[in-house]
């Protein structure tokens, strides 16, 4: 029986267990989106670090002493007040998880990783032919990749364990 599309509740054998395809192509979205989110907390906190404030740290306008930006950058990067400081923190918190569990995978998967999600410019055949493995391979390297993502980021709890005729 041929499939065009997964449908919801499908699942992919990864090792000895198995896990919802969705869950896979919402890891592979939110790989995709890692340099951006990268970008938008750097633009963030430079945004705020630039911005100039005509109030010193407790609020009253300055005197004819000296200001210290250094000071009132830092105060407001981590000034929950700031409106951005949820989005900020989330973001921050998300970026390490991706950048931890990224860095513990092996080589080979790290690259399958940066060519398929990071650089786009490949697809699994494309990979396959840099790496000199087949598109299978890569595939299976991939999904095993987007596990450890989903564990980290969702929960152990999507996977489902493999029975011995699956």
């Amino acid at each position: 029986m041929s499939r065009t599309s997964p449908r919801y509740g499908d699942t992919v054998r990864v090792g000895n267990n198995r896990i919802e395809s969705h869950y896979l192509r919402f890891i592979g979205d939110q790989l995709k989106r890692f340099q951006d989110r990268k970008r938008r907390l750097r633009e963030l906190e430079e945004g705020i670090i630039k911005a100039t404030s005509i109030t010193d740290t407790l609020g009253m306008p300055r005197g004819s002493d000296p200001g210290n930006p250094t000071q009132g950058a830092a105060w407001r990067l981590m000034d929950e007040k700031e409106p951005t400081f949820a989005y900020r923190s989330h973001l921050r918190g998300w970026i390490a998880a991706i950048d931890e569990v990224y860095k513990s995978l092996p080589v080979e998967h790290q690259q399958i990783i940066k060519q398929i999600y990071w650089d786009r410019r490949f697809t699994l055949y494309g990979v396959g032919r840099n790496l000199h493995m087949s598109r299978q391979s890569v595939n299976l390297k991939r999904n095993e990749a987007l596990v450890e993502f989903a564990i980290k980021l969702i929960g152990d709890h999507i996977l489902i364990p493999a029975g011995p005729k699956d």
